[in-house]
């Protein structure tokens, strides 16, 4: 578990992540380069280049607003 931002900070806008996605394909496509060799090159965990994919063939790469939708300790109408 990386505590540093290294080169890409924590949050990053969707357009970001859409930009650096594209990076790491143009890198897998051209240079033969694995998504690990990319997002280490990037400054970032593979496994966060993986997610980040995944949520962008489902077109959902701008982040969840955090919590629940509805508070469990609110009241019943």
């Amino acid at each position: 578990m990386r505590l540093n931002a290294g080169l890409v900070p924590p949050r990053v806008d969707a357009s970001v992540k859409a930009g650096l996605l594209k990076l790491v394909a143009y890198a897998r496509r051209v240079g033969g380069w694995s998504t690990r060799r990319s997002a280490a090159t990037l400054g970032l965990d593979h496994v966060r280049v993986l997610r980040w994919q995944a949520r962008a063939v489902v077109g959902r790469l701008d982040d969840a607003r955090p919590g629940p939708e509805i508070a469990l300790h609110a009241l019943l109408p």
